[in-house]
């Protein structure tokens, strides 16, 4: 016999399988969703790839908090240690 914790834990994760396997596809197949990943596609990105620091929107707001930076050195509270090096342009 499964104690109350471990009832909760089964039924959480069965839970989150349910949103994984079932929600989340269904959502996938939507209009809404489509549509977004063509517009992406049709602007060169790969719909995967918006999380990563590479997105060419993510480079662009590196490079102008980079500029920030630069003229106003500690307006962002960047510790040195995290700062990137700068280079001229």
């Amino acid at each position: 016999m499964l104690r109350p914790n471990q009832k909760r834990f089964v039924a959480l994760v069965l839970f989150t399988a349910a949103i994984w396997l079932f929600v989340l596809p269904g959502l996938a197949k939507t209009e809404l969703v489509d549509s977004r990943n063509r517009w992406l596609k049709e602007k060169g990105v790969a719909p995967s790839a918006l999380m990563y620091a590479d997105h060419p929107v993510a480079m662009k707001t590196l490079e102008r908090l980079d500029q920030i930076e630069r003229e106003n050195r500690g307006a962002l509270w960047i510790p040195t240690c995290l700062r990137r090096p700068t280079t001229p342009k």
